[in-house]
């Protein structure tokens, strides 16, 4: 995968893809600290699948069944009530 983008570096890619009206996909963490963006045409199957209604980067088939771990960690109700207010706040932003 690609290194991961600040929130500024990733939002002006993200501004610029959106007024261009290319496709893309990202992610970031719950914080919107640390982001992960690329075309959708840009992206690898080797590195991240997706079946979204603009269309897939895979054929259907059958999956490995892969073993996956997660670590989940509780977080206050008050770094859970900021980070929502956050996530809203940028939401209602575009």
């Amino acid at each position: 995968m690609n290194s991961l983008l600040s929130a500024k570096e990733a939002i002006q890619l993200l501004n610029q893809w959106g007024k261009d009206k290319t496709p893309f996909l990202f992610f970031t963490n719950y914080n919107a600290e640390l982001w992960w963006a690329k075309k959708l045409s840009d992206i690898s199957p080797s590195e991240v699948l997706y079946n979204i209604p603009l269309g897939s980067n895979h054929e259907e088939r059958e999956l490995p069944n892969l073993s996956i771990h997660w670590e989940a960690s509780r977080n206050s109700f008050d770094a859970y009530a900021q980070a929502f207010a956050l996530v809203q706040k940028r939401l209602q932003r575009g």
